[in-house]
């Protein structure tokens, strides 16, 4: 399915011009999570990325489109690109942005830590929220070329509890 993106303000990494780039439009359903990242991980192995650099994107991928399906409305649309040993990951759906740090209605084990791996895997991470829905995105190292494995956490942006 061709989708097209929003217009989006400069001050928000845009995806590479790459042909190693997909889309995917789901419904916002938790139903749906298997079949997104099975779509994230077939992707990421067509491409060749090492198996423990795809797990990482892969959980980088279900997290965020873990909270478009918790936090948005109807569809959500995947963005996956492929570019100079980075994986850049969108999620975009019609929810209204929200304040992280988990819901007051549940235990503190259950929300509110998805984010933070997230933050933890990735070189950097944002959102955007526009007229038409929210943005949030993440890059994440799929190569060896850096010092440590490809998509490991790096120790000083990791907190302990």
């Amino acid at each position: 399915m061709l989708v097209t993106a929003p217009a989006v303000s400069r001050s928000i990494p845009r995806f590479p011009a790459s042909p190693q780039r997909a889309l995917l439009a789901v419904a916002a359903q938790p139903a749906r999570m298997r079949s997104v990242r099975r779509w994230a991980d077939g992707l990421l192995r067509h491409w060749g990325i090492a198996a423990s650099a795809c797990d990482s994107v892969v959980l980088v991928v279900a997290e965020l489109a873990t909270n478009a399906v918790l936090h948005g409305r109807g569809d959500m649309t995947l963005s996956l690109a492929l570019s100079r040993g980075l994986a850049h990951v969108a999620v975009v759906d019609s929810g209204a942005m929200t304040v992280s740090g988990g819901r007051a209605d549940t235990a503190p084990d259950e929300h509110g830590r998805g984010l933070e791996l997230v933050r933890a895997l990735a070189l950097s991470t944002g959102h955007h929220q526009s007229a038409l829905g929210r943005r949030a995105w993440a890059v994440v190292r799929v190569d060896d070329s850096s010092d440590g494995a490809a998509g490991a956490p790096r120790p000083s942006r990791v907190r302990r509890r």
